[in-house]
C-alpha cells in the first residue's frame, strides 16, 4: 500500500509538471529577444501595404522611421530578404521624409505630431506599425 502510494505521488508530480510544462512552451520568441518577436511580422506586413499601394518595386524607395534598438533586426531581414527598396531612418531624427514607421509605445512622444494610420499593433511587444497620414 505504501508503495502504492508513492508511485501515485511520483506520477501525479510527474503529471502536473508535465502539464505546466506544456503550458508554459514559448515557441514565438527567446525571453532575451522580446522585443524582436514582431519583426518579421512587421517587415511582411509593410511589403503588402507597399505592394497594395501600386508602387513598383524599384521605382521607389520605402524609409521606415525605426527606434535605434530594431536597426540590426531590420537591416538582417533587409539583407537577407533583399529589400532592396527599403531604408531606414532614426526615429528621433525622422523629419517629414518617411513613408512608415515602427516603434514602441514609450517611442511615441518622438512621432506625437505625426499624422499616422496604424496599420498593425503586434501584441507580443505591443509594437506598432503605421504608415504616414494625408
Amino acid at each position: 500500500v505504501v508503495r502504492n502510494a508513492g508511485l501515485m505521488l511520483v506520477l501525479v508530480a510527474a503529471v502536473g509538471a508535465s502539464v505546466h510544462m506544456v503550458k508554459s512552451f514559448n515557441l514565438s520568441h527567446s525571453l532575451v529577444l522580446r522585443g524582436n518577436a514582431s519583426t518579421k511580422q512587421m517587415i511582411h506586413d509593410l511589403r503588402r501595404d507597399r505592394d497594395a499601394s501600386g508602387r513598383r518595386v524599384n521605382e521607389t524607395r520605402v524609409v521606415l522611421g525605426i527606434s535605434p534598438v530594431y536597426k540590426p533586426v531590420v537591416n538582417y531581414y533587409m539583407v537577407s530578404r533583399k529589400l532592396n527598396w527599403l531604408r531606414t531612418a532614426d526615429l528621433e531624427r525622422l523629419g517629414q521624409n518617411f513613408d512608415y514607421v515602427f516603434y514602441k509605445p514609450e517611442d511615441e512622444p518622438a512621432i506625437r505630431d505625426r499624422q499616422l494610420i496604424r496599420l498593425a499593433v503586434y501584441p507580443i511587444t505591443d509594437d506598432v506599425l503605421a504608415k504616414k497620414g494625408p
